[in-house]
């Protein structure tokens, strides 16, 4: 699975704040699909169309690329 490139439509931001993002992903039998979605109500959504197993990629991203990105940046002890 890889990013999908991203599109002017998947990111609106108001003067007020987000009013939703989304990332997506291609495969090699699929594009497009719901990576991480962020909604204008706080809701985060992971991998709609994903099963159980085939989210867990994702969902580590999300908690891990975070700590990885301060780690690299030396904000964050090693």
């Amino acid at each position: 699975m890889k990013v999908s490139k991203p599109r002017v439509k998947d990111v609106k931001i108001l003067k007020s704040g987000l009013k939703h993002a989304q990332i997506q992903i291609d495969g090699s039998y699929f594009s497009r699909r719901e990576g991480i979605t962020f909604s204008q109500t706080g809701f985060i959504g992971f991998g709609g169309g994903f099963s159980d197993v085939n989210v867990q990629p994702i969902l580590k991203a999300f908690v891990n690329g975070p700590i990885m990105l301060l780690k690299s940046q030396g904000s964050l002890g090693q």
